[in-house]
């Protein structure tokens, strides 16, 4: 996971996805790590309501920002990307 070593390296990350469960079930494995810090936002990418949500909720907690971006190869309405 991408994630896993910027937070062993001592940075801060955010994690976002539409199962809040699995936000913070992740948040919680990378904080285990030590140095940095994880956080959790969930969001639905896929609602444009959701994502403004998610890039206000950013810029309220940071001033720099680096956005790296895993995703399923799933389409919730079972298209295959």
């Amino acid at each position: 996971m991408i994630s896993e070593g910027y937070v062993a390296n001592g940075a801060t990350v955010y994690i976002s996805s539409r199962d809040a469960k699995a936000c913070e079930k992740a948040v919680n494995e990378l904080n285990a790590l030590g140095k940095g810090k994880a956080h959790a936002i969930p969001a639905d990418f896929y609602k444009e309501e959701d994502v403004k949500k998610l890039a206000e909720e950013l810029g309220k907690r940071e001033s720099s920002t680096f956005l790296a971006n895993a995703t399923q190869r799933s389409h919730p309405a079972g298209l295959s990307s």
